[in-house]
Order: C-alpha cells, then structure tokens, then sequence
C-alpha cells in the first residue's frame, strides 16, 4: 500500500552565470545555473521545491530569454541582475562545418567576464534549506556569498561556530 505524505516545500537557491548561445540564429540562455534550475525542477512538482536562481548579467541581456525557465519549469528568476559595470553578457555563436559537421565557437561578449565572476548573490538574506552553486571563471562573489549563507544558517539554526 502507498500513501502519499505532504512534504513541506524546500527552497532551493542556484547560483551561477549564464552564458547566451546563438546556434543557427536562435538565442537561448545556457550555463551551469540555467541547466541546474531545469534539471531541479525535471525532479520536482512546484508544490514541493521552490528554486530561485541568482545570476549576473550584462546590461545587454534580454529577460525574456528566461521566459521558459520561468513559465514552463516555475523557476523565480528575479534574482538575475544586470550589472551596470558589465555591458555584455559572454556567450558563443555555435556553428557547425557543412563538411565534416563538427561544431565552431566563437566567443562573444566576454570583455566583462571579470565584473560578472566578482559579483555576489545576495543569498544570505534568504533562508534557502539547499544552495547549489556553480563556481565558473575566478567566482570569488559566489564563494563568498556562499560562505555568508552557511554562516547565516549555521546561526539561525544554533550552531556555534
């Protein structure tokens, strides 16, 4: 016999960059923290996980490329904030050789990778039961945003330090 037992919901805080691919003139937004919030709620109905994802962006961005992460996986994507220090957003056009079919990059967009890796989410100020981070590039921000958010919870639970 089965029985279903409510869970209460888990908060999930991803963090990480995201990168913007052009491949045959379609944009979509790719990177560790994009891939990581899908694959979180590929697991998970909404009722039980709310994931929030937390990433730098270029003033360049466009929002709506997270449309879908937000509409069709329930993904909060307000923390995705645009840098004013950072003018782009880095990402590749992907082509692929008409002859022997292996795919081109070209980078584009990486001049503020510096000002992107520097950036901290504000993950502290929230209590999250998981955090996921992907550290990309030199990432000190998100190392230290995250050790902020261990010493957070570690207080609010009681833990000495």
């Amino acid at each position: 016999l089965w029985q279903a037992v409510p869970v209460a919901c888990i908060r999930l805080g991803i963090a990480s960059k995201i990168i913007v691919d052009t491949v045959a003139g379609r944009t979509r937004p790719g990177g560790g923290g994009v891939q990581a919030a899908a694959g979180a709620r590929l697991t998970s109905d909404r009722d039980s996980l709310q994931i929030d994802l937390f990433a730098p962006v270029g003033l360049d961005f466009d929002d709506s490329l997270l449309t879908p992460l937000r509409c069709d996986f329930g993904v909060n994507t307000s923390r995705v904030t645009p840098l004013d220090a950072a003018t782009s957003t880095p990402g590749e056009k992907i082509s692929y050789d008409d002859e022997t079919g292996q795919m081109r990059f070209e980078p584009v967009g990486w001049e503020c990778w510096d000002e992107l890796c520097a950036w901290e989410p504000p993950m502290a100020e929230s209590a999250y039961d998981a955090l996921h981070v992907i550290v990309e590039g030199g990432g000190a921000g998100e190392v230290r945003a995250t050790l902020r958010a261990c010493e957070a919870a570690r207080r609010g639970s009681g833990g000495s330090g």
